[in-house]
């Protein structure tokens, strides 16, 4: 795995925030990025962990800096617009908060939807919405709806936690608690530079709680969409009795 120093990466970066846990966010130089996707802090040994949220690998950012992608003008742009919309998480416009539980119900983080227009659109807080607490997440993901999804037999996968309770309000009356709808943490696969895909969907993670169920995969109707639930179809061969994708009109 290619490594580099912390303080090199640093004082590449450019990071746009930190919290008290060592993690700095930055824009991320292996995808183009709208938004501060890439977290990373010093390692026991000096090097530097790296974790982009929109999928992008360590040895793609480690080659992405090394190659000079931070020098760019386009790169300096985006850490620019970042830094322009600086305002505190707790000040912001709050439009929805989706709640991550364990399988038994208890509350594990929350997903904070933002409705001021501003970047980023999404950000994971420890505690609920309030001006105290850590944000930014400090444990492992986990599917969003996941006590109901370990309950019923057929699950259907949505991308994103509205349509997630969008699709529950249309099938609750119908099926009661047979049914399940879910998604996984920060969205679908993100077509990289060149058209590589990086998934998002984290089969260590998740497969487990979809083995022995009928699962149902509602794609959004474009390539990243599609993308993903090809690869949660790949992926869940074997585990899950029956995986079906809806389909729908091409999107090309």
């Amino acid at each position: 795995m290619a490594k580099i120093q912390f303080s090199d990466a640093l004082s590449k970066l450019q990071s746009v925030g930190h919290s008290k846990n060592g993690w700095h966010k930055s824009v991320c130089p292996a995808h183009a990025d709208a938004n501060p996707s890439l977290s990373f802090r010093e390692d026991r040994d000096g090097t530097t962990i790296f974790h982009c949220f929109a999928g992008c690998s360590h040895n793609d950012i480690v080659l992405a800096i090394q190659g000079g992608a931070t020098r760019t003008a386009e790169y300096k742009e985006a850490v620019k617009k970042c830094r322009n919309n600086s305002t505190p998480p707790w000040e912001r416009v709050v439009e929805d908060s989706y709640t991550y539980q364990s399988e038994s119900g208890s509350a594990l983080f929350y997903k904070i939807r933002f409705g001021d227009g501003q970047f980023p659109k999404y950000m994971t807080k420890m505690t609920p919405v309030d001006k105290f607490g850590a944000w930014g997440l400090s444990c492992e993901p986990v599917l969003y709806r996941l006590p109901r999804v370990v309950e019923a037999p057929f699950v259907f996968f949505v991308e994103g936690e509205k349509d997630v309770k969008n699709m529950e309000r249309f099938l609750r009356p119908y099926f009661d608690n047979r049914v399940a709808v879910f998604t996984n943490y920060d969205g679908a696969a993100v077509i990289g530079h060149g058209g590589s895909v990086g998934q998002k969907w984290v089969p260590w993670l998740y497969n487990r709680y979809l083995q022995g169920k009928h699962v149902f995969l509602w794609p959004d109707n474009d390539r990243p969409g599609h993308e993903h639930v090809k690869y949660m179809s790949d992926t869940l061969a074997g585990i899950a009795i029956s995986c079906t994708t809806a389909k729908l009109p091409s999107y090309m």
